[in-house]
């Protein structure tokens, strides 16, 4: 079996490289190898490596940016995800892809399932259900996971702006009416070495599996509940610090899912495997930024 992941040095990526490291024949590539921006040199790629598995980890993940900068948008969360899917069919080989709770509007009250119908509210949220279309039109085999909340140690997320911000800033405004479940990338790339075994070990009844599955941490909070706690952790007042408001006095020029909750049932019962709560992700994640902190 030949691995190939494509966005190696993204959050989820640095984190399946870690996981995927003894995998013979696994191939890493980021941006500077392979532009997603240039759809040719995607083709290119697979044909020349043949893969069996192909891991997409590679998105436009920058919400607000999108707005203003749709084509981008579409052509690495779509475009270039189709080009992908095609070659996958003709290869015959699997493609594991990641996608969001942005799909959704929100407004349903309880957890989402991977039946519900998807709304999105924004531009990252459409490109993002555009490509899971692309994947599903080609026939591909395909495993979606669609995730929330992605946070780690490397790059740009919520949980490392509020640490960041917190060092300088007594008067945080942080929204509190946005529920979902803070996902540490690690957690994505463990799940995904789990379903890539399984599909070895299936072989010619692996393709039973081919399908939309939703990974997220157990538990819920609000975004002002995530910054409160991974805050008490690091020993600041969060009632000096933390200041929680709505969505409809928080200043933004993009529309978010007041509810993203996944239920992740379908996923745990397909492939035998509980997922762990957000908090001890957080506390690890916190653990981690300290002794970077220390050692710098």
């Amino acid at each position: 079996m030949k691995l190939l992941l494509f966005g190696k040095n993204g959050q989820v990526g640095r984190e399946l490289q870690q996981e995927l490291t003894d995998f013979v024949g696994a191939i890493f590539l980021d941006s500077s190898e392979v532009d997603f921006n240039d759809l040719d040199s995607i083709r290119q790629c697979l044909r020349l490596h043949q893969p069996n598995i192909i891991i997409n980890a590679a998105a436009y993940t920058n919400v607000e940016a999108a707005e203003n900068d749709p084509l981008r948008a579409y052509r690495i969360n779509a475009e270039a995800v189709e080009i992908i899917a095609q070659e996958a069919k003709k290869l015959n080989a699997w493609f594991i892809h990641y996608s969001t709770d942005y799909v959704f509007d929100g407004c349903k009250k309880s957890l989402y399932d991977e039946n519900d119908t998807p709304r999105p509210l924004n531009i990252y949220g459409l490109s993002k259900l555009a490509g899971e279309h692309a994947i599903q039109n080609t026939g591909c085999k395909h495993i979606i996971f669609r995730t929330s909340w992605v946070f780690s140690e490397h790059g740009k997320n919520f949980a490392k702006t509020i640490l960041d911000l917190a060092k300088t800033s007594t008067n945080l405004q942080i929204v509190n009416d946005q529920i979902g479940a803070p996902t540490h990338a690690h957690m994505i790339a463990n799940v995904t070495e789990h379903v890539i075994q399984e599909i070895i070990n299936r072989q010619d009844t692996a393709e039973v599996l081919i399908g939309t599955y939703n990974i997220s941490c157990a538990g819920e909070t609000s975004w002002h509940g995530f910054a409160e706690f991974l805050l008490t952790q690091v020993g600041i007042d969060v009632t000096r610090t933390l200041q929680p408001t709505s969505s409809k006095d928080y200043k933004t020029s993009v529309n978010r899912p007041a509810n993203s909750r996944l239920d992740t049932s379908k996923f745990i019962n397909t492939f035998n495997l509980e997922l762990p709560h957000w908090e001890e992700y957080a506390l690890r994640f916190v653990e981690s930024m300290s002794n970077d902190a220390r050692t710098a």
